[in-house]
């Protein structure tokens, strides 16, 4: 991408002193550690994610005067194909495509995608665009609670919807109990969830206008169990993301002499509609429409965060072999959500700080101090053993056998419950782990250090077993609270 390499440099430098600030890292962390421990992406493949929603943009609105400047000619694109478009070598060598690349990889997969002179608000009906439509999102609890809601209704034509969207397949279908009616229509795959629930009740609504008995019904409720493409109908908003098919909705409701209700009903709760058109949408198709649909530009906007997200990991682990290698046994995947999202004792910033530090292994022990030549020796301050890393605090120390005993007593209480959870109790496991707290117990002042008997339970069951190293504590989240106790008592900061 055509800019100043000093700017973005800046820009990098801002993002990685929030992150020190976001995780509470030292200095000395890596940066490929942070990012993946607060799930925030380098900013290099953040800013290749919006060159690509820009082209995607530029594509849907057949924007000539731009993407003739950005396109490269057909003889170049044919010649680029076989070549990479962008890779984690790349990205380590600091070798950004520019945005001709980009826009020829936006093309290819832009193929099926809904591409219109205007935006789909300025196509639409002003009357359209401002009538308020009936929607109903009131809470149906199952077959009994719609059925009285439907005593309200007199000489009314229920229509029902639905979509799914699986591995292999995105489907869209219509149910009408009364002409005993079923229609499912298979649609491309990168249509999103939202789509084939808004193409479902487009072409009930297309149904609906071609119907010759249609002037004896007082009313059409349309029931669906799509909440989200029902308030984006009831709350709409003059936006060129929204997606076009709702515009669609919109220009044939306004047309229809007739009353339309919109109706929501949660999925699986027995109603004999819904569940109708459920099962329909989950069989064969009646119509093949991937090429009818056209796919709006914002559902391929998870295929680009899917090429992203596999793009950073691959820079995620190639970056870990040169540095962060303890983060990275700890961590071997990127993960989804930071570790303290949801994290039911991740409720004060000391208890996330601590835990952040013992995972990224950069923390204020002697070893890592002297190491960074911070201090004149990497002696411990308890026991002037040296070496005074996070295993020897942890594992060695002998200031700290009483407070390790303990440790290891959380550590096998939280892996029975753990186990209790999954309902694979192991009976064996749990008397190994107790024999061996026993023997500790009884030979405790006699001993300079406990790592032997105390966190090395090899007879035990694998799945229970007191982990041997501080790596394995870290990468069981279950065991934070233990670590953490140990550390407040004993070093109190890290």
């Amino acid at each position: 991408m055509n800019i100043s390499p000093v700017l973005l440099k800046k820009l990098d430098v801002i993002q990685n002193m929030a992150l020190r600030i976001i995780s509470g890292a030292m200095c000395t962390t890596p940066i490929n550690n942070m990012e993946a421990e607060t799930c925030i992406q380098p900013l290099c493949i953040r800013r290749l994610f919006a060159t690509e929603k820009f082209c995607l943009k530029v594509l849907a609105i057949n924007n000539d005067i731009v993407s003739s400047r950005i396109c490269l000619p057909e003889v170049l694109q044919s010649s680029l194909q076989t070549t990479p478009y962008v890779s984690a070598a790349d990205i380590l060598n600091s070798q950004y495509p520019l945005i001709t690349r980009v826009m020829g990889f936006v093309t290819d997969l832009s193929g099926n995608m809904h591409k219109s002179q205007l935006w789909p608000v300025y196509e639409c009906k002003y009357e359209a665009l401002i009538c308020k439509l009936n929607v109903d999102t009131s809470f149906i609890l199952d077959e009994i609670d719609f059925k009285e809601y439907c005593s309200n209704k007199t000489n009314s034509l229920y229509l029902y919807t639905d979509g799914s969207k699986s591995l292999n397949s995105v489907k869209s279908g219509y149910y009408d109990p009364q002409n005993k009616t079923t229609k499912c229509f298979n649609l491309d795959q990168n249509c999103s969830i939202y789509t084939a629930e808004a193409y479902a009740i487009y072409q009930t609504l297309m149904y609906v206008q071609n119907l010759n008995n249609i002037e004896q019904y007082n009313e059409i409720i349309i029931v669906s169990d799509s909440k989200s493409v029902l308030l984006s109908l009831q709350n709409f908003s003059f936006n060129y993301k929204v997606n076009y098919i709702v515009y669609k909705i919109r220009n044939i409701v306004y047309n229809l002499n007739i009353n339309v209700t919109f109706k929501w009903v949660p999925s699986h709760r027995g109603i004999k509609g819904n569940e109708v058109v459920d099962k329909a949408v989950n069989s064969n198709h009646d119509e093949d429409h991937s090429n009818i649909c056209k796919i709006p530009f914002t559902d391929l906007y998870t295929n680009l965060k899917n090429d992203k997200r596999r793009l950073w990991n691959e820079y995620y682990k190639d970056v870990s072999k040169m540095k962060g290698r303890w983060y990275a046994e700890i961590q071997k995947e990127l993960p989804i959500k930071p570790w303290y999202h949801n994290h039911k004792d991740a409720n004060e910033r000391k208890y996330i700080t601590t835990i952040n530090r013992l995972r990224f292994g950069h923390c204020q022990t002697p070893a890592h101090l002297h190491r960074m030549k911070i201090t004149d020796n990497n002696k411990c301050t308890y026991c002037e053993a040296d070496g005074a890393d996070l295993t020897h605090i942890i594992m060695r120390c002998p200031k700290f056998n009483m407070q390790r005993l303990a440790l290891v007593a959380d550590i096998r209480e939280a892996l029975n419950t753990e186990e209790e959870e999954n309902e694979t109790t192991n009976t064996s496991a749990s008397d190994a782990l107790e024999e061996t707290v026993e023997s500790v117990d009884s030979n405790l002042m006699s001993m300079p250090d406990l790592p032997a008997q105390i966190m090395t339970a090899d007879t035990c069951h694998p799945r229970n077993a007191v982990p041997r190293r501080v790596q394995d504590i870290l990468a069981n989240q279950k065991l934070y609270k233990c670590l953490f106790n140990f550390i407040s008592t004993t070093v109190e900061q890290i």
